[in-house]
């Protein structure tokens, strides 16, 4: 098995393939000065979550300049949570019946913390978000920011949970999310 491992990447590396298949990603990220790098730390206390809904078959979602406000957004939330002592946290949801056409679509929008991606409309995050617990418009494309308050176990047989969230901003639409972005993604303050 490491010998098939060992082989494969040294045939990559030889025929420049694996350059050609992560070099898109690197100029992808660059393109605006910079990456958000997700984290794996689960800080106990307060966090911000950035989520992306979005469907390849959205002619909306599509739009090139969607694509580098979401990166933008992220970065710029990062640094806002970090200022006020917030750990980020990022999700995107694409809502696509087949998970790859969902998976496609998302990886053009850089990199995120979790991936929800299949069962269309009826995917369990879009219950959540926007069905059930926390009903909005169902279209595509759409930015919600939510606070919430992370317990990570400090000792065995204690459980993770996240409680208190609380939506700060949602934003439906292209001309809405551009429009966020133009005032620089203004967040209201809580907690």
């Amino acid at each position: 098995m490491l010998f098939f491992l060992f082989f494969t990447l040294g045939y990559l590396a030889t025929t420049k393939k694996w350059h050609k298949i992560f070099t898109p990603l690197l100029n992808d990220n660059q393109q605006i000065g910079g990456q958000y790098t997700p984290s794996r730390l689960h800080a106990n206390g307060h966090e911000l979550l950035f989520i992306y809904i979005g469907s390849s078959s959205c002619a909306a979602s599509n739009i090139d300049e969607l694509r580098n406000l979401t990166k933008r957004a992220k970065i710029h939330l990062e640094k806002l949570a970090s200022s006020r002592g917030k750990s980020f946290f990022t999700m995107a949801i694409g809502i696509d019946l087949k998970p790859q056409n969902g998976y496609d679509h998302i990886r053009k929008f850089g990199l995120f913390n979790e991936v929800h991606v299949g069962r269309g409309w009826m995917n369990d995050s879009v219950v959540k978000y926007i069905w059930q617990e926390y009903p909005g418009a169902p279209a595509t494309p759409q930015i919600i920011v939510l606070e919430r308050e992370i317990h990570s176990p400090t000792e065995f047989g204690d459980r993770f949970s996240v409680n208190n969230e609380n939506i700060l901003v949602r934003k439906v639409g292209y001309l809405e999310i551009r429009d966020w972005a133009n005032n620089n993604f203004p967040i209201p303050h809580s907690n």
